[in-house]
């Protein structure tokens, strides 16, 4: 039988536990018609399971890939230099004017990848770099340039810089993106679930507050789910294992679990 020194004494049970033992004492009171705990109950299922929706949310943002700022530095420094040696080689055949040399080509190609300059396309912020790069690649790439590229030998060069441009978006659109959920909404609504559970708790208690044969019984039958949870979770604490929470849809042991 539960006593009420054992019923004081709730485990801190997490969120999958929280919902199967609430579910199992809301079956019981609607079945001895208690209908303002049933309500109650309702409140707080719901609530739990809102927490979990969170939990869940606050894990898969955990295991996202998040960005490394210097590497954004890396990849401009590579990008840069990239962009560079193009500038220089195009510039050389130009004012080379050497006969045979593709010079028309080259006047061409450095107005269409460098409309401001070299230093117009490198100067900027990593974002106005990316921008800039991703647009002139886009006027190069087009068929009536295929001929000067091939004369140039140009084709592996502007490879690298796609690849590097596409790296630099990626990086910066990463970084862009700031949590979207913050620790402290997911343990604020844990809480908030471990408050209603003491509460159900207490509202027993209220209902069957004496240690009379009738009231433990009763306590007994209404709190036989928060203690069997209560105990299953102690028990997988104590050996240091996963499962220290369950789904509360299936009852099976889980990882997920945040705090």
């Amino acid at each position: 039988m539960a006593t009420l020194g054992s019923l004081l004494n709730v485990y801190a049970l997490p969120t999958g536990r929280r919902i199967v033992a609430l579910r199992a004492v809301r079956e019981i009171a609607a079945a001895m018609g208690l209908t303002v705990l049933v309500s109650f109950l309702d409140a707080a299922i719901a609530h739990d399971e809102q927490t979990r929706t969170v939990e869940l949310d606050w894990i898969r943002q955990k295991r996202q890939p998040t960005a490394n700022p210097g590497e954004a530095v890396v990849v401009d420094t590579e990008l840069d230099r990239v962009l560079g040696g193009i500038h220089a080689m195009l510039t050389g055949v130009v004012e080379g004017a050497l006969p045979g040399q593709p010079v028309e080509e080259a006047r061409t190609l450095l107005t269409v990848l460098f409309p401001a300059g070299l230093a117009g396309l490198t100067q900027g912020t990593h974002v106005d770099e990316a921008t800039a790069v991703q647009a002139v690649m886009r006027d190069v790439r087009k068929p009536e340039h295929a001929t000067r590229i091939q004369a140039l030998r140009l084709g592996a060069s502007l490879d690298r810089v796609d690849q590097l441009a596409t790296r630099m978006t990626g990086i910066l659109s990463a970084a862009a993106k700031s949590p979207t959920l913050q620790y402290s909404t997911v343990t604020d609504s844990q809480q908030k679930g471990l408050s209603h559970l003491r509460e159900t708790v207490a509202r027993v208690l209220g209902l069957h507050p004496s240690d009379s044969q009738a009231d433990t019984q009763a306590r007994a039958r209404l709190l036989e789910g928060v203690l069997r949870q209560g105990e299953a979770f102690a028990e997988a604490f104590k050996r240091r294992r996963g499962g220290v929470d369950v789904n509360p849809d299936t009852g099976e042991p889980t990882e997920d679990v945040v705090g």
